[in-house]
């Protein structure tokens, strides 16, 4: 009898092809390890935005019964700021993790993924920085006085310049981390499933002005979010995102310095 002949057809003689394994994009990653919902998302809000209220009615109302000679602006104020940042990161731990299990790498304390991902990073900080920047030209030039960009970082050097050190701490270190791990590590990835990333971008983005308060900066905020959550979304990671965070921080109070 005559072997069946490779090249006449038969399958078991065929060559297999091992197909090949697609690399898995870091947007879906993120969206993939996340558990918690919308419905989560929109509690964790909130009762942040809440406890913020609550916290800054307090200190406000604390700062009525001090005596006029008592200074209470400098350590009060950074306290203040490093509060509401450490409500905002208890409320995502809160509503993610504790509620649902897993590990900080849902929230996105992992490696980041692609080629060099702080300089990719940084380049789209820089987009966004100069977007806003001819945003806020715009507005200066013809825009109403309540859309014109606020010296924030200048009423901040102002009031805590003397306290340097915790000046740093709160708004380049602290600050940056607990707020990206809120929009970006929470907010963003438990609103993809529902929205599909462009919408989680522009909601999410959105909450990330609107928790800034001033109605001029809105814009500009809304610019730098949307830029932090394509970082995250292409990195995977959370790590690029606080970095950009900060340059942009620490940028704003050496300009608000050196002014």
């Amino acid at each position: 009898m005559t072997a069946p002949d490779p090249g006449n057809g038969h399958p078991e003689y065929l060559p297999h092809r091992v197909p090949r394994k697609e690399k898995e994009r870091p947007d879906a990653r993120v969206a993939g390890e996340t558990r918690w919902s919308v419905g989560d998302v929109a509690r964790a809000t909130l009762v942040t935005l809440m406890t913020i209220i609550a916290i800054a009615a307090a200190a406000v109302l604390i700062a009525s019964l001090r005596r006029p000679d008592e200074d209470v602006a400098l350590p009060g104020g950074l306290w203040l700021l490093a509060i509401q940042t450490g409500v905002m990161a208890g409320a995502a731990w809160f509503f993610s993790i504790r509620k649902h299990g897993g590990g900080i790498a849902a929230l996105g304390f992992r490696s980041p993924a692609g080629r060099h991902p702080y300089l990719f990073a940084t380049g789209v900080w820089i987009a966004a920085f100069v977007a806003a920047a001819a945003w806020s030209g715009l507005m200066m030039w013809l825009g109403p006085e309540w859309r014109k960009l606020p010296d924030s970082a200048g009423r901040l050097t102002e009031e805590f310049g003397a306290n340097l050190g915790g000046l740093i701490l709160v708004v380049v270190v602290w600050g940056p981390a607990g707020e990206e791990l809120f929009f970006r590590g929470f907010v963003l990835p438990g609103l993809i499933r529902r929205l599909g990333v462009p919408g989680a971008i522009v909601v999410s983005s959105g909450l990330f002005a609107v928790f800034h308060v001033d109605p001029g900066t809105l814009v500009p905020t809304f610019l730098l979010g949307a830029a932090l959550a394509w970082i995250y979304l292409k990195t995977g990671s959370i790590w690029p995102s606080i970095m950009a965070h900060s340059i942009q921080n620490a940028l704003a109070l050496w300009l608000a310095s050196a002014s």
